[in-house]
């Protein structure tokens, strides 16, 4: 199925926890994040996405996250069975890319100073906007819809607001 492109506004929410999925959602413009809570109710930014970026990678079940637009998004929705064999492999390589990007996320929140959090999650915002590795570099400039408030940057950090304002 092909329906219409779907719009969100900024802070839009594009699916809640517990929804059940219904399809995929592919990203054509905008910035959203994902985002799950804690059991003590502390958002966890789980991911941040742009064009051209599957939203969720679940082919069926409950949606175990949220998905917020961060600035107005168009979103094109379809089927994964509708895919042809070339776009489900390209589905399934950027599968396990955003993995590896999950495995590191979690040992950086787990292990990390939270400078190196802080610092580590710029260079990811910007290898996405500018599709490049710049790790190396010393001043990274990232495209206004990939910045973050300080309060989403501590949410995709681990850390509290007040730490990541001292940063």
């Amino acid at each position: 199925f092909m329906p219409a492109p779907k719009t969100l506004t900024a802070d839009q929410t594009l699916y809640h926890i517990g929804d059940k999925v219904s399809g995929l959602w592919r990203i054509v413009s905008g910035v959203l994040i994902l985002r799950q809570y804690t059991s003590k109710g502390k958002a966890q930014i789980i991911d941040i996405l742009g064009p051209g970026e599957y939203v969720d990678m679940k082919l069926q079940g409950i949606r175990n996250h949220e998905a917020i637009a961060v600035t107005p998004c168009r979103l094109d929705q379809f089927s994964y069975v509708d895919l042809d064999e070339e776009k489900q492999a390209e589905f399934l390589d950027l599968a396990l890319e955003r993995l590896g990007f999950l495995q590191g996320h979690a040992v950086a929140l787990g292990r990390e100073y939270a400078e190196a959090r802080v610092r580590g999650a710029v260079e990811y915002l910007a290898s996405k906007a500018n599709d490049k590795d710049v790790s190396d570099l010393d001043v990274i400039e990232l495209p206004p819809e990939f910045v973050l408030g300080r309060q989403q940057m501590a949410d995709f950090c681990g850390l509290t607001l007040e730490t990541v304002s001292r940063i």
